[in-house]
């Protein structure tokens, strides 16, 4: 199975080693539904059938006040080893159908202890959006769609293209193709 999976830029400047096609990673991914995003990034939406299983508190932590629960999501007999952290608005189990996003997140945005998928590289794409300015150093997506480039490898930093008074440009982070499950070996 190969999934879109959307890495944003900071965080491959900040610690992350540049991937390249054909490098076997093990991330950590996180669902976002298709509901809590716009879909103007262009990050690859992706409609999934899945199993779903609510985390206890000692595994995935949320703040009392937050009416949100932690969530497994995976697709055993797709992807074998596909783990997707997803945080539902209520306690959900069993077979589910959702449509969204995946991203990978080293960051704190997944509990530590929350298991990684294992996967290839298939392909990567720099994904650049056009800004525009709504105030001084304040900018904003100008709802256009992103544009991509094909790359063999992701760039370590990140263009910045922005001029006081224009539209501007940004490389806000890479589209990644991973192959997980069966097919791996292929």
């Amino acid at each position: 199975m190969r999934l879109p999976v959307h890495v944003e830029s900071w965080q491959i400047e900040c610690c992350m080693d540049p991937p390249s096609v054909g490098d076997h990673v093990r991330w950590q991914l996180v669902f976002t539904a298709q509901s809590e995003r716009d879909g103007s990034d262009g990050a690859g939406l992706v409609e999934l059938d899945l199993v779903a299983a609510h985390l206890g508190a000692q595994t995935a932590s949320m703040p009392a006040d937050n009416p949100r629960h932690g969530t497994w999501l995976g697709a055993p007999d797709v992807a074998d080893g596909l783990s997707l952290f997803w945080v539902a608005r209520q306690p959900t189990a069993g077979p589910v159908r959702l449509t969204g996003y995946i991203g990978e997140d080293h960051h704190a945005g997944v509990p530590e202890s929350f298991p990684e998928t294992h996967g290839t590289i298939r392909g990567i794409r720099v994904q650049t959006c056009r800004m525009i300015e709504v105030g001084p150093r304040n900018w904003q997506p100008t709802g256009e769609p992103p544009s991509y480039e094909d790359v063999t490898t992701s760039p370590k930093r990140f263009r910045t293209a922005l001029q006081p008074g224009q539209v501007g440009t940004v490389q806000t982070g890479i589209l990644v193709d991973l192959e997980v499950g069966a097919s791996l070996g292929s």
